[in-house]
């Protein structure tokens, strides 16, 4: 059970990104200036948030845990995911770039429709919060 110190601190963290988050929001021109850094970062940047974003609690306890459980085949699991992100930089982020899209859903909007698109992001949403 959370004490008063706990919830304070966890509020005055959600406060300060929150602050920042709006902060850095008023600096930005528009929506590719604040989600794609205005599509100006060099290739390190953009492979370092790639990894950034694999990054999770899963693969430090859970891979961890598999290894130990099932041995080495559990590395196979990031062997795939590193071609799944070379065959994304050659065959799918040219097209991406084109495109001149933020995400993928927008990407399926132009191609199917808004239908599509919404149903895609609540399918995200709720995979990614549960």
């Amino acid at each position: 059970m959370l004490n008063f110190v706990d919830a304070l601190v966890i509020l005055a963290s959600l406060a300060a990104v929150i602050g920042i988050a709006l902060r850095a929001a008023r600096k930005k021109a528009g929506g590719a200036e604040y989600f794609l850094a205005g599509r100006d970062l060099a290739w390190p940047m953009v492979g370092m948030s790639l990894f950034a974003s694999n990054i999770s609690a899963e693969h430090v306890i859970g891979m961890t845990g598999d290894g130990y459980r099932i041995g080495l085949v559990a590395g196979g699991y990031e062997w795939i995911g590193a071609w799944d992100l070379i065959i994304l930089a050659t065959l799918f982020a040219p097209l991406y770039l084109r495109s001149k899209i933020f995400t993928i859903p927008e990407f399926l909007e132009r191609r199917f429709g808004w239908s599509l698109r919404a149903l895609l992001s609540a399918n995200l949403l709720l995979i990614n919060v549960f």
